[in-house]
């Protein structure tokens, strides 16, 4: 997706205070927002929640609530609008991200992947799908049903994510281009751009996946991983978990 927005979410989990400069303000049926130069916030998509956090600026601190793509532009939807709203554009502000929260987002996004990433490397009938890596109940669903017990799939997934956390393999993002993705890839969305820049996010040696989310650096961050239940309905399976 191209954007006006540098993404800087992209480079640095970690990273929560940056400088920004104020490209554009608005309002719509969702609220007032800023658009910036760059960003550390993480709009929300690909299953993984907003980031919230605050902007300062002249002297100002704004609450942001929500932020998400439209159009291209990342858009900071805010709590308030500030009297001299229109007056910001062209200010500098500093960014300061929900760090708890980002951490937590950052952490079931990576569990997400390395389920997704076990039961994809077993080359059985299940293919990932999507995940949902929210607080409310984080799953991943795939495509096709197990073919014997559901149950012991789930603790032979369940086995190999402890052996991999324990292992603390790391977890690596980079951008790359759309003919370096195939070759890593096993399998690549359709709706990926073949002439722009792609990153991909592999955890050790196990299927690299395209992803544009915030990950930890390595396994021994999620602390535990809890597969709660397996289900299959309609031809597709959802595992749900949970991190500790």
């Amino acid at each position: 997706m191209m954007t006006n927005t540098q993404l800087k979410y992209l480079e640095d989990t970690y990273a929560d205070t940056d400088k920004a400069t104020v490209l554009r303000v608005g309002q719509d049926e969702r609220g007032a927002y800023m658009v910036l130069d760059q960003t550390i916030f993480y709009p929300q998509g690909g299953g993984q929640p907003t980031d919230t956090g605050h902007i300062e600026i002249e002297q100002a601190v704004i609450a942001v609530s929500f932020v998400g793509f439209n159009q291209g532009e990342v858009l900071h939807y805010i709590s308030e609008v500030p009297s001299h709203f229109e007056a910001l554009v062209g200010q500098s502000c500093e960014l300061r991200v929900d760090k708890a929260q980002r951490l937590k987002y950052a952490k079931l996004h990576t569990a997400g992947h390395l389920i997704a990433a076990i039961v994809d490397g077993q080359r059985g009938p299940l293919r990932a799908m999507k995940g949902f890596h929210f607080d409310d109940g984080p799953y991943v669903e795939f495509e096709g049903k197990p073919d014997g017990d559901a149950e012991s799939l789930l603790a032979t997934v369940q086995t190999e994510a402890n052996t991999l956390i324990q292992q603390n393999l790391p977890v690596v993002a980079e951008m790359v281009t759309y003919d370096e993705l195939k070759q890593r890839c096993w399998q690549i969305p359709s709706y990926l751009p073949e002439d722009k820049p792609l990153r991909v996010v592999a955890i050790g040696a196990l299927d690299a996946v395209p992803c544009g989310g915030t990950h930890v650096s390595s396994l021994a961050e999620l602390g535990s991983l809890s597969l709660i239940k397996i289900k299959s309905k309609k031809g597709n399976t959802k595992i749900s978990y949970q991190i500790g």
